[in-house]
Order: C-alpha cells, then sequence, then structure tokens
C-alpha cells in the first residue's frame, strides 16, 4: 500500500503543475494580445477568442484541484484510500481502461488543450479546429467508457 501511496503522491504533484499550466494560460489569454486578429477585426471576436481561452484554462484547472482534492481525501482516510485502491486495480475496471484506451486519449486531450491555448496567439482557425477535435475526442472518450462499462 506504500508504493500506492506514493503513486497518489506523485499524481497529486502532476495534477498540481496541470493546474498552475491552466492558471498560467487562463492569465496569459487576458495579457497577451491576439496578434493574428486584424486590427479590424470586431471587438467580440477578440473577447470571444480571449474568454474561451480562459474559460478552457479554468475548466482544466477545476478538474486538475478537484483530483488533487479526491486523492488528498483519499490518502487521509484509510478506508477511501482503499477503495481508490480496489476500483484502480479491479481487473474490470483495467480492462475497460485498456479497451477505451484511456492512457492514449488522456495524453492526447492534454497536448489538445495545450496546443490549441498557444494556437490562439497564432492562428484563430487552427484553435478552433484543435478544440473542436478536443471536444469529440472527449465525447469519444466518455461514449467508449460508458459502452464498456454497460458491456461488461
Amino acid at each position: 500500500m506504500d508504493a500506492y501511496k506514493q503513486k497518489l503522491r506523485r499524481r497529486i504533484w502532476w495534477q498540481a503543475a496541470g493546474a498552475l499550466a491552466g492558471l498560467v494560460a487562463a492569465v496569459l489569454s487576458f495579457v497577451l494580445p491576439i496578434a493574428t486578429l486584424d486590427a479590424d477585426a470586431p471587438e467580440f471576436l477578440r473577447g470571444f477568442v480571449s474568454g474561451f481561452a480562459f474559460g478552457l484554462g479554468a475548466v482544466y484547472v477545476v478538474l486538475m484541484l478537484a483530483g488533487i482534492m479526491r486523492v488528498r481525501r483519499a490518502l487521509a482516510n484509510e478506508a477511501r484510500l482503499k477503495a481508490m485502491y480496489t476500483e484502480e486495480t479491479d481487473e474490470r475496471n483495467r480492462m475497460i481502461r485498456e479497451k477505451v484506451g484511456e492512457t492514449g486519449f488522456s495524453l492526447m486531450l492534454n497536448a489538445l488543450f495545450v496546443a490549441g491555448l498557444f494556437a490562439v496567439y497564432f492562428s484563430v482557425t487552427v484553435s478552433v479546429t484543435l478544440f473542436g477535435v478536443l471536444a469529440v475526442m472527449a465525447l469519444m472518450m466518455g461514449g467508449l467508457r460508458g459502452y464498456y462499462r454497460q458491456k461488461y
């Protein structure tokens, strides 16, 4: 169980780094100008692009903080820790994660999020496309997870 606790502590650090990155992205969305928009671009478009980037950064921060809180509660309570360990190591849940390809999906979702936030400063079209792909992949991941949970 000590190895699992160590794994959870590492997870907290990674999630804290993700929360910090999301916070930086949210702040930068208001600080840095959107250089790809023309000077004659409508004001609502500038506000939409920076607000969209801020919203995604804020959602990312909230998700990372929720994950941190969940893990910290489990580390503080032995019963929750045992339940979390059982849930993560359960053969059925492990098989479902493997069938869905959850690790690859998660890595791609994070990469698309970061790429989309950086792309805002170079091309709004590319950024919106990346966020569209991000949304479709997130829906696919959720749908596949639901399908395999029902099937198995």
